[in-house]
């Protein structure tokens, strides 16, 4: 998956930490350290549910990851984007037990291709959310994609 093709993006990576894994110090642009504590998913979640209505995002499908992490990190997106004005206009969970490729994800992103919404929050973690997104983008679906921290990768 090339990421370079499309629009630039923002990661969120609360927990982003200042060294390597080999404990050597991380400089710009290697790394941008945005928050000197991890947050809880929960926490994560309400400042996402911000970020979409900060940017006019105010019709939101949640896809999440049948787990703990997704399932509390789609609630508690999906609270406070009802706080905030932000409407859900769908929400779909996947398992993450099955061995997830693009094809995986044909079947939800061919129905949310036919609804009126301004963005995916995606509760998902990698390599899953990868596929997802491949196939969202190589099926026409445009819309912003964003998520939580467990869709960064060390790579």
């Amino acid at each position: 998956m090339r990421c370079g093709d499309q629009r630039p993006s923002s990661t969120v990576a609360p927990s982003a930490n200042r060294t390597s894994r080999s404990g050597r110090p991380l400089t710009p642009p290697a790394a941008f350290h945005l928050l000197d504590r991890q947050l809880e998913p929960f926490r994560v979640a309400e400042l996402l549910a911000h970020f979409a209505a900060q940017r006019g995002l105010r019709r939101v499908a949640i896809y999440y990851l049948r787990n703990t992490y997704g399932r509390e990190l789609a609630n508690a997106f999906e609270e406070r984007a009802n706080e905030i004005g932000v409407t859900i206009v769908a929400r779909q969970s996947y398992d993450p037990s099955d061995q997830a490729t693009a094809r995986t994800f044909e079947p939800i992103v061919k129905q949310w291709k036919t609804l009126d919404m301004d963005a995916i929050f995606l509760a998902g973690e990698v390599p899953s959310a990868g596929f997802f997104i491949a196939k969202a983008r190589e099926q026409g679906l445009k819309v912003p994609i964003f998520g939580g921290d467990a869709m960064s990768s060390p790579a």
